[in-house]
């Protein structure tokens, strides 16, 4: 028997929605415990960020994003706009 079209549809758009999810590691110079709220305050403002995660230790920002609704400049930019 035939899945409901409307159940098909619904997994290739998760299928989809998954292939579109990037992973971006930036690095960011003399990273701080201090700049972490504005940075988090930044990327969020960025439409289809999902989630922010840092490392101060390795002075990155891991960040998960849609790619269809931003890029790896708007993400670059979030972070030149907190300094």
């Amino acid at each position: 028997m035939a899945a409901p079209a409307h159940g098909l549809n619904k997994r290739s758009a998760l299928m989809k929605a998954s292939r579109d999810l990037k992973t971006a590691v930036i690095s960011i110079e003399r990273l701080s415990e201090e700049a972490l709220p504005a940075l988090t305050d930044s990327f969020n403002a960025v439409p289809g960020v999902q989630s922010v995660d840092f490392s101060v230790e390795r002075s990155v920002a891991v960040v998960e994003f849609d790619a269809t609704r931003a890029t790896l400049d708007d993400l670059l930019r979030a972070v030149i706009c907190s300094l």
